[in-house]
């Protein structure tokens, strides 16, 4: 738990979006929470699953996983 806790906080401290930025939701499925956010040229989705089992989030455009 503490490996992904420092993963995110990396993630945080490198992205002016993350931070600062701007917050639109993302339609998801139901258990699922996410948002856009957006700073300076720097755009990041996040998105937290709190259901028991995997779950799809279909994107507009292909994206790279940071943190899981």
């Amino acid at each position: 738990m503490l490996a992904l806790y420092r993963r995110l906080l990396s993630a945080r401290r490198g992205s002016p979006a993350l931070h600062q930025g701007s917050w639109t939701a993302v339609p998801a499925p139901d258990g699922v929470l996410a948002y856009e956010r957006r700073a300076d040229g720097d755009r990041r989705i996040v998105a937290v699953n709190f259901r028991d089992a995997p779950a799809d989030l279909p994107l507009a455009e292909p994206a790279t996983v940071q943190v899981a």
